[in-house]
Protein backbone atom coordinates (compact mmCIF):
# COMPACT_ATOMS: atom_id res chain seq x y z
CA UNK A 1 0.00 0.00 0.00
CA UNK A 2 1.06 3.37 -0.86
CA UNK A 3 0.26 7.06 0.42
CA UNK A 4 -1.90 8.83 -2.36
CA UNK A 5 -2.73 12.68 -2.71
CA UNK A 6 -6.85 11.58 -1.72
CA UNK A 7 -5.37 9.57 1.22
CA UNK A 8 -3.61 13.09 2.25
CA UNK A 9 -6.98 14.97 1.41
CA UNK A 10 -8.78 12.25 3.88
CA UNK A 11 -6.50 12.96 6.56
CA UNK A 12 -7.02 16.36 6.10
CA UNK A 13 -10.81 16.01 6.54
CA UNK A 14 -11.41 13.05 8.54
CA UNK A 15 -8.10 13.04 10.66
CA UNK A 16 -8.37 16.86 10.98
CA UNK A 17 -4.47 16.79 10.29
CA UNK A 18 -2.68 20.14 10.20
CA UNK A 19 -0.64 18.83 6.23
CA UNK A 20 0.56 21.81 4.59
CA UNK A 21 2.04 21.25 1.06
CA UNK A 22 5.53 21.00 1.91
CA UNK A 23 4.32 17.90 4.40
CA UNK A 24 2.38 16.87 1.85
CA UNK A 25 5.48 16.36 -0.69
CA UNK A 26 7.24 14.73 1.97
CA UNK A 27 5.06 11.89 2.76
CA UNK A 28 4.53 11.63 -0.76
CA UNK A 29 8.28 11.40 -1.50
CA UNK A 30 8.71 8.74 1.77
CA UNK A 31 5.65 6.50 1.04
CA UNK A 32 4.46 7.16 -2.04
CA UNK A 33 6.61 3.66 -3.37
CA UNK A 34 6.71 0.66 -1.69
CA UNK A 35 9.71 -0.09 -0.08
CA UNK A 36 11.02 -3.25 -2.19
CA UNK A 37 10.95 -6.07 -1.02
CA UNK A 38 8.60 -4.68 1.84
CA UNK A 39 5.03 -3.13 1.79
CA UNK A 40 3.32 -0.78 4.01
CA UNK A 41 0.09 -1.76 5.93
CA UNK A 42 -2.41 0.94 6.06
CA UNK A 43 -1.65 1.19 10.06
CA UNK A 44 2.33 1.88 9.06
CA UNK A 45 0.97 4.60 6.98
CA UNK A 46 -1.39 6.33 9.55
CA UNK A 47 1.51 5.98 12.26
CA UNK A 48 4.50 7.35 10.14
CA UNK A 49 2.24 10.27 8.70
CA UNK A 50 1.08 11.23 12.16
CA UNK A 51 4.57 11.20 13.83
CA UNK A 52 5.62 13.48 10.95
CA UNK A 53 2.61 15.64 11.29
CA UNK A 54 3.30 16.02 15.25
CA UNK A 55 6.70 16.46 14.21
CA UNK A 56 5.77 19.47 11.65
CA UNK A 57 3.44 20.99 14.43
CA UNK A 58 6.02 21.41 16.92
CA UNK A 59 7.98 23.25 14.46
CA UNK A 60 5.24 26.03 13.81
CA UNK A 61 5.43 28.70 15.73
CA UNK A 62 2.72 29.28 18.19
CA UNK A 63 -0.91 31.13 17.71
CA UNK A 64 -1.15 34.05 19.80
CA UNK A 65 -4.14 35.77 20.92
CA UNK A 66 -4.96 39.05 22.10
CA UNK A 67 -7.68 40.28 23.90
CA UNK A 68 -7.69 44.47 24.16
CA UNK A 69 -9.87 46.27 26.33
CA UNK A 70 -10.53 49.79 24.84
CA UNK A 71 -10.32 51.20 28.58
CA UNK A 72 -10.46 50.19 31.77
CA UNK A 73 -11.01 46.59 33.13
CA UNK A 74 -12.73 43.42 32.04
CA UNK A 75 -15.90 45.58 33.95
CA UNK A 76 -15.78 48.72 32.31
CA UNK A 77 -14.87 50.92 34.78
CA UNK A 78 -12.47 53.27 33.36
CA UNK A 79 -8.91 53.96 34.12
CA UNK A 80 -6.77 56.93 34.98
CA UNK A 81 -3.95 56.07 32.01
CA UNK A 82 -6.78 54.08 29.71
CA UNK A 83 -5.03 50.85 30.34
CA UNK A 84 -6.98 47.32 32.08
CA UNK A 85 -6.77 46.75 35.72
CA UNK A 86 -7.67 42.99 35.52
CA UNK A 87 -7.45 39.82 33.91
CA UNK A 88 -10.43 39.03 31.92
CA UNK A 89 -10.17 35.70 33.10
CA UNK A 90 -9.43 36.91 36.67
CA UNK A 91 -7.04 38.35 38.84
CA UNK A 92 -4.62 41.33 38.55
CA UNK A 93 -2.49 41.93 35.77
Amino acid sequence: MTVTRKMIHNLRVNARMHIDEDLEAVILQRFGTEPYPYTYTEQDLYEQIRKLVMGHTTLLPPVRTCVAFPSGDATGAPTSDGTPTADPRGGDL
